[in-house]
């Protein structure tokens, strides 16, 4: 792992230079050339599935409202830059892979209906990816798709992080910043998971980790970490 390049995502697209989880903040990724995009869906009550950080949104009047509650044509008229994941994932299409975050109680089957249309379409597993923090919500996915590259999101234990990825079937685990340095970097590359940091905003601190073994970051401004493609 050390001597691979680092992987560098845009996470929410590239939130740090524009609207997250919106085709803006995608674009502005694709435009730093990242490795891979990570966004986060919800489900709404039509069905749709929409990409936003949090479980409601605020109207114009500053009310939260249920994403749950809505649906695609409540949330346009409150927010344009409301985007879908079909339109993320034709956006994108297939320029780089695109990781889909499924929260915590978010319903997996009908991410995955949508993700089969695609998957159908000559997309593969490569190109769309799952994370989540939910063990169950990743084992719904996989019995959907047995091949799919799945990531266990953790955000406080090394060792609980390596022990649910083995559970679970899978070497891809991305864990929170604060509760990473050097040795537990290592330990876990050493046991040959591949492991990301969220949110890394310092190159050089993503420089060092990454000579420890970690595998990539997800970051709010990828153009401080932009290579030529």
């Amino acid at each position: 792992m050390k001597n691979s390049r680092l992987v560098v995502i845009g996470h929410r697209g590239a939130m740090g230079l524009a609207p997250e989880n919106t085709l803006k903040s995608i674009q502005k990724a694709l435009e730093h050339h990242v490795d891979m995009i990570e966004i986060d869906v919800f489900v709404a009550r039509d069905g749709s599935i929409l990409l936003n950080h949090d479980a409601h949104y605020t109207n114009s009047k500053g009310k939260k409202i249920r994403i749950h509650d809505s649906t695609y044509d409540d949330m346009k008229r409150h927010h344009a830059d409301v985007t879908s994941l079909q339109e993320a994932i034709e956006f994108i299409d297939r320029t780089v892979p695109l990781i889909i975050e499924l929260k915590p109680g978010v319903d997996a089957d009908q991410v995955c209906h949508v993700v089969k249309q695609y998957y159908d379409r000559g997309w593969t597993e490569k190109d769309l990816r799952f994370c989540s923090y939910s063990p169950s919500i990743l084992r719904r996915i996989r019995q959907h798709f047995p091949e799919s590259i799945i990531i266990l999101n953790h955000d406080w234990s090394s060792i609980r992080a390596t022990w649910l990825a083995h559970r679970l079937g899978t070497k891809h685990i991305a864990m929170y910043n604060i509760w990473l340095w050097p040795p537990v970097i290592r330990g876990i590359s050493r046991r040959g998971y591949v492991l990301y940091a969220y949110t890394v905003n310092k190159p050089t601190v993503a420089k060092r980790w990454h000579k420890a073994g970690l595998a990539g970051i997800y970051t709010d401004y990828p153009d401080l970490f932009e290579r030529q493609s």
